[in-house]
């Protein structure tokens, strides 16, 4: 079977205004936006004027008759349209905001956690990717997934524990297996919180700090579960190289070497943990690998973000060129 490969959105619709909003304003298609989010949508209006803006789209929550704004965007996200959803949010009375892009940044992803976090629980901000899919001749296929989210949402059909007595397939496994860790991560009272997200081979935790975060990852093929500290952004090479300055000091409180990798471009430099010879398809060690990454994941937050933060605060210093294996 042919692999599905991903599809530039622009080039199924060029113009975010004449051709997206109008496309997703159908009843077809706004459904498959509402599953994504679990909120049975009602479209009230497109391009809904705000004084001298004009909003996306706006629809009901069928559950509570709350207006529901969508902000589209196909490229990622800026400063310009988290603006506008804050003045359509005022101008319109909006209970429920959810931000479609193609690419959200660390900075906006932030954003969105804190305005759930710090606004009235009557409000809620969603992030949502836009993605196309096409394997072979078939048509696109559109794919909505939710990076931000409120802390009390619990997605679409969340499986019960029920259904994850016996995986039936690899999707099912991995899905339980992050399902089994955020209940860990409750039932110990861990102060880690993971970004809602649909369940893939790893888990990302937000630090706060705009160009850094956290993963868990799970790799099945490679027999190995790990911890990993991703820095993105212009300066991730200078904050990279202030922190493998002090990277005997690092290893040490961390407890174990460390793969320090250097990336340029738009790839983030990472600084990887990895727990080898295990296999996350062993259920009867989960237990044991849950334990595991948390505990470095805590671990990870307590030695680099204070690193972290002294160098946002003085600002890195000049790059030196040259790669870290």
């Amino acid at each position: 079977m042919l692999e599905p490969i991903r599809l530039n959105p622009r080039d199924i619709w060029p113009d975010e205004a004449k051709d997206f909003t109008p496309w997703l304003a159908k009843p077809e298609n706004l459904a498959i936006l509402a599953e994504a989010l679990d909120i049975e949508l009602q479209f009230e209006a497109q391009e809904k004027n705000v004084g001298q803006f004009r909003a996306d789209i706006l629809c009901r929550n069928r559950a509570d008759n709350t207006r529901v704004l969508i902000e589209n965007q196909l490229e990622a996200t800026d400063h310009t349209h988290l603006g506008q959803i804050l003045t359509y949010t005022a101008g319109l009375e909006a209970a429920t905001i959810v931000w479609i892009s193609t690419e959200f940044t660390d900075e906006h992803l932030a954003a969105l956690n804190w305005l759930n976090e710090m606004t009235p629980e009557r409000f809620q901000f969603f992030g949502v990717v836009i993605a196309v899919w096409q394997r072979g001749e078939s048509l696109p296929m559109p794919e909505f997934t939710v990076v931000s989210a409120p802390e009390d949402w619990s997605g679409p059909a969340m499986p019960t524990d029920a259904h994850f007595i016996v995986p039936s397939t690899p999707q099912q496994q991995r899905e339980k297996f992050w399902h089994d860790f955020r209940a860990y991560l409750t039932e110990t009272k861990s102060p880690l919180k993971p970004m809602k997200m649909p369940p893939r081979s790893y888990l990302i935790f937000l630090l706060g700090i705009p160009g850094f975060k956290l993963s868990a990852m799970r790799e099945v093929k490679k027999r190995h579960i790990g911890v990993r500290l991703y820095i993105s952004g212009p300066t991730a090479a200078a904050h990279f190289h202030q922190l493998i300055a002090q990277r005997e000091e690092i290893e040490r409180e961390i407890g174990a070497a460390l793969e320090w990798t250097e990336s340029f471009g738009q790839n983030p430099c990472r600084v990887t943990l990895r727990k080898d010879d295990t296999d996350p398809t062993d259920e009867t060690e989960w237990q044991n690998q849950h334990a595991w990454l948390a505990e470095m994941l805590e671990r990870f937050t307590a030695v680099f973000v204070p690193r972290i933060c002294e160098e946002t605060v003085s600002g890195p210093r000049p790059t030196v060129k040259g790669t870290v294996f």
